[in-house]
């Protein structure tokens, strides 16, 4: 087990714990995870959850292969959404399934790790931070520009719930876990997903919004109204 990362939060605890610390092609896991989150070394930009959930794929492969289980990335892809999903069943038949194999499931979830501790992790331990680029060319630049402003708007909150613990009006502020994510609507229908998702399948809502739905047109008073409650509704 490595332990340079000692002293470091839970990011860091997970590294030395599962020695994943030069488990990438270029050396470092943490200069590899840097450069993707700032588009370094020729890789796109790459948002923090996509990240987070690199490393914790990163850490069920490692135990797999520990314990002679099978790798196949859809396998493991689907045991990953299991164990992090909401489905309690699903979760506890992975886990059944895991201990089988001398797997303790409970705990490899628990060492799974949020986006929340991750930009903790990059901003805190590695003092690093997120660059902007004034270069829209790119073919992903919509995409880059909505997450960088999903991250100043993580770093506003994390800076303000600081400040409240320190104030005392919400104790242990800073532990709690945080997420801002950026939810599109159907406004036709209760369809809700998040960006990266619709961004992923190509459409938000098929049935009313795909390429070839046909969409209303008082879709864009519903749109108008949902921005007027949006901008006169309280934090």
């Amino acid at each position: 087990m490595n332990g340079n990362m000692v002293g470091c939060c839970k990011v860091g605890k997970a590294i030395d714990r599962y020695d994943l610390k030069t488990d990438v092609v270029t050396g470092d896991l943490n200069d590899y995870l840097l450069a993707r989150w700032n588009g370094h070394n020729e890789f796109p930009k790459t948002g923090l959850q996509e990240l987070t959930d690199y490393f914790n794929l990163r850490i069920l492969k490692k135990v797999y292969t520990e314990h002679d289980r099978r790798t196949i990335e859809t396998q493991v892809e689907s045991d990953y959404e299991a164990l992090t999903g909401d489905d309690e069943i699903a979760k506890d038949e992975i886990i059944a399934d895991l201990e089988q194999d001398g797997i303790d499931g409970e705990q490899l979830a628990s060492d799974f790790i949020s986006k929340t501790t991750l930009y903790r992790h990059f901003t805190n331990c590695l003092e690093a931070q997120k660059e902007s680029s004034d270069e829209k060319t790119d073919s992903n630049w919509e995409a880059e520009s909505i997450q960088y402003a999903l991250n100043n708007a993580l770093d506003n909150s994390l800076k303000a719930l600081k400040s409240l613990e320190n104030k005392g009006k919400i104790p242990h502020a800073t532990k709690a876990e945080v997420s801002v994510p950026l939810m599109l609507s159907c406004p036709k229908c209760t369809t809700r997903v998040r960006f990266k998702r619709a961004i992923d399948r190509g459409y938000i809502c098929k049935e009313h919004m795909g390429e070839d739905s046909d969409f209303a047109d008082d879709a864009s008073e519903d749109t108008a109204e949902m921005e007027d409650e949006f901008q006169s509704s309280p934090v």
